[in-house]
């Protein structure tokens, strides 16, 4: 049995997953996830179909290392040859990269021209990229990009309010993000729900550690709310999301943050954790929300920026056929969702409170609500697998 392995690098993580190949089928095997690279707290996790395999502390300095440590599990459990592809998940692919492409030399040298403009998340990346490679040279390794969705998106909402040479001449625009998850989740609204729904005016909102909403309209990307980063948009777990521009003087003046440190501030000391001064974790802060102020005031930021920005890209649509919800919080928080909606009724947006607790995969709607909401379980990796499973 050949098996197609899907890798997931952060900035700090390796999650990774198996899948069998059976006829043209995709089938899950094993999920794991190697976290705390670079930290001194390294941890090793891996599931199976019928349970936990490993759960387990590891030194974790470098991402080869956590490679290195997948591998030496997978060489006592696989045999040579079953593993037959790779399949990368690769944050920014820039405006060169519109669809998955088999990676080489050439295609790792302009990864790491890109990576000036992800830094947080493309280093991480290419260095998973090499590791893996030099560990199954002989098999291709596909790079799956987060962007590619968005580059659907018309030139009035790709292009930044700066200068038309920076557009133009540097590159830099409004990417987009979280597209893998996107189109899973947008063919999935179309294969359950029939493309009358699926091709219509969407709105999926993707909320999870990294949040972020899309404008789909036939099927494609019209706008987003991540810009030239994943930093911005929606309030995120430790993410700032839209912040004004003045505050760069404001913290190089008066806090003395050199730009590298400023970056840190807004990537992985703001949103939900700076707001709380407690944690990142939603379902932690709605445990505290009653008998904490800073708690309570958190989720309450995070649902009023999520629902101002669903009125924006509504406007953008020029109407709405449909609201998805999906990744961690999306999926499992229906408090959440349902601060959410509340506010947007006039839209036609109107959920039915005991479908909404239930939690599961499936439409939430009220009856005869013009809107139609749905919750969608993203599956990322599936979407990986599949699209490299063309290269073989």
């Amino acid at each position: 049995m050949q098996h197609l392995l899907v890798l997931n690098s952060g900035s700090s993580s390796l999650k990774f997953s198996v899948f069998e190949m059976r006829d043209s089928d995709l089938h899950a095997t094993l999920r794991g996830n190697l976290s705390g690279i670079a930290t001194g707290e390294g941890h090793f996790s891996l599931k199976n179909e019928t349970g936990s395999l490993i759960d387990a502390d590891v030194n974790l300095d470098t991402h080869a290392d956590a490679i290195t440590k997948m591998l030496d599990w997978f060489n006592h459990h696989f045999d040579d040859g079953q593993i037959c592809c790779v399949g990368h998940r690769i944050v920014h692919g820039g405006s060169k990269f519109v669809r998955a492409t088999k990676i080489d030399e050439t295609m790792l040298a302009d990864l790491k021209l890109l990576a000036r403009f992800a830094p947080l998340h493309l280093p991480p990346a290419i260095a998973t990229v090499e590791a893996s490679r030099q560990a199954f040279p002989a098999i291709p390794h596909v790079a799956c990009f987060d962007t590619s969705f968005h580059r659907s998106m018309p030139e009035r909402a790709r292009m930044l309010p700066l200068t038309r040479e920076l557009f133009f001449e540097d590159g830099l625009e409004k990417f987009g993000f979280h597209g893998l998850s996107y189109e899973y989740v947008s063919a999935e609204l179309s294969r359950r729900f029939g493309n009358e729904i699926g091709g219509g005016k969407v709105i999926i909102a993707h909320l999870g550690n990294g949040c972020s909403m899309v404008a789909i309209e036939n099927g494609k990307s019209v706008d987003t709310t991540m810009g030239f980063s994943p930093a911005g948009g929606l309030v995120m777990g430790t993410r700032s999301g839209d912040i004004d521009p003045g505050l760069i003087t404001y913290f190089s003046t008066e806090k003395k943050f050199s730009a590298s440190e400023f970056v840190e501030f807004v990537n992985k000391q703001s949103g939900l954790l700076g707001l709380s001064g407690l944690n990142s974790d939603m379902k932690k802060l709605l445990d505290e929300e009653h008998a904490n102020d800073d708690a309570r005031r958190a989720v309450e930021i995070f649902c009023y920026h999520a629902r101002k920005h669903i009125g924006a890209l509504c406007a953008t649509l020029g109407g709405l056929d449909a609201l998805v919800f999906t990744g961690g919080i999306g999926e499992h928080s229906n408090p959440i969702r349902s601060r959410i909606c509340d506010g947007l009724q006039f839209l036609g947006v109107e959920i039915d409170q005991d479908l909404n607790k239930q939690n599961g995969t499936s439409e939430i709607s009220k009856d005869g609500a013009r809107v139609r909401t749905f919750v969608i379980e993203t599956n990322e990796e599936l979407r990986i697998a599949s699209l490299s499973k063309e290269f073989l």
